[in-house]
């Protein structure tokens, strides 16, 4: 064998070597790209199926993936969704109810917004889960939406039950006192309201027709001093916490007007009907509130007492 067919031989050697990665490169190539396709099919069908809205972003917040059930639940297109803007989304179509939390331990930011759907408001459970890699580093988000309008509306709900006066629609008793507790360090002017003679109302012309005297009585209250917290406390007794800019002058001017109103509107029902008021004024430092409660009851009894329309 000379040296040129040595060489050859050599060069075919290396060829057939070279084929043979190269086609063992190409099939784990293939392989891999399978095996990414797979595992694409595989995420994608996990998204479809959960229960939630979702988008995922990268670490820029561009979004790489949005489910079914996000694009039906807030109306974006197919062709919207190739180029889906999230940071533009939630600037534009969300509001947020409370500023959102940053939980330190589950790296999640949690908040609940509103949107408008169909027009109709909507309020959604909003979770932006960081996706983490092997280090610890942040390499993009699971941003999550949860449909929680009906579980708010049930919240509301109860809450309104819990604390309006069934019968005229002010705020009760409950959330008078729980709304003053709260506020126990700040300066606050409160007028407690009491009607005279309303016993003989009940007495002489039927309960019903006391109802709509208290149900009027309140819409009168709320009229007068609009903007301010109006509750019935129980009975035929009523309270304002009133707006702090109104002035003493102006919160007897209104007191001794309110009187006049109720007379006027119930003159005939010929039972002397009228409303007594006391004002008090808190410094900022309830340390009791029963007591404070109570001299205020003891003003606006003494000026019942003296029959004289005038507020103490």
């Amino acid at each position: 064998m000379n040296n040129h067919t040595g060489n050859q031989m050599k060069i075919a050697s290396r060829k057939k070597k070279l084929m043979r990665k190269l086609f063992c490169q190409t099939t784990e190539d293939k392989l891999r790209q399978s095996l990414i396709r797979e595992k694409d099919r595989e995420i994608k069908m996990m998204l479809d199926n959960i229960p939630l809205a979702v988008v995922v972003c990268d670490n820029k917040w561009n979004a790489t993936r949005v489910n079914k059930l996000f694009a039906k639940v807030f109306h974006i297109s197919n062709d919207d969704l190739f180029h889906f803007d999230y940071p533009g989304f939630k600037m534009t179509k969300l509001h947020y109810i409370h500023p959102p939390e940053f939980d330190i331990f589950e790296h999640v930011y949690r908040a609940e917004v509103s949107i408008e759907l169909d027009g109709k408001e909507e309020i959604f459970l909003l979770a932006e889960q960081e996706i983490l890699n092997h280090k610890g580093v942040s390499t993009g988000h699971y941003c999550f939406f949860r449909n929680i309008t009906i579980q708010h509306e049930h919240e509301k709900a109860m809450f309104d039950f819990a604390n309006t006066d069934p019968l005229t629609g002010l705020n009760n008793r409950r959330y008078f006192f729980e709304y003053i507790n709260q506020h126990r360090n700040a300066i606050l002017t409160i007028l407690f309201m009491d009607m005279d003679n309303f016993k003989r109302v009940n007495d002489t012309h039927g309960h019903a027709v006391g109802d709509t005297v208290l149900k009027t009585t309140a819409d009168s209250i709320t009229d007068m001093f609009p903007g301010c917290l109006v509750a019935r406390l129980g009975g035929d007794e009523f309270a304002v916490i009133a707006d702090s800019q109104l002035a003493q002058e102006e919160l007897n001017r209104r007191s001794v007007k309110l009187q006049s109103i109720i007379e006027e509107t119930f003159m005939h029902l010929n039972v002397g009907l009228s409303i007594s008021t006391g004002i008090a004024h808190t410094d900022g430092n309830i340390e009791n509130i029963d007591t404070f409660i109570n001299k205020s009851d003891q003003m606006m009894y003494e000026q019942k007492a003296a029959k004289k329309g005038t507020v103490r």
